[in-house]
């Protein structure tokens, strides 16, 4: 019984040792893909990227905290 319980353990460690190892891969080339692009890219379009993530970012928190605001409005009325 003991051993094999061992026995699954163990195929349950390389199960999960092999996921991670594809992870990687996958993570790995979709980062070599991105960076291809990024090289493509001119230097100002680059650091648009950043400011552009941050505007999406605050519009939507802004379409959050507007949601939120209505919702408690119709529930005081």
């Amino acid at each position: 019984m003991q051993d094999t319980i061992c026995q699954h353990a163990t195929l349950c460690t390389f199960q999960v040792n092999l996921f991670i190892a594809v992870l990687k891969i996958k993570f790995a080339k979709a980062q070599t893909l991105f960076h291809s692009k990024l090289a493509k890219m001119s230097k100002k379009k680059r650091k648009n990227i950043l400011g552009r993530v941050m505007e999406k970012g605050k519009k939507r928190v802004k379409d959050q905290v507007k949601k939120r605001r209505d919702a408690s409005e119709v529930r005081r009325n």
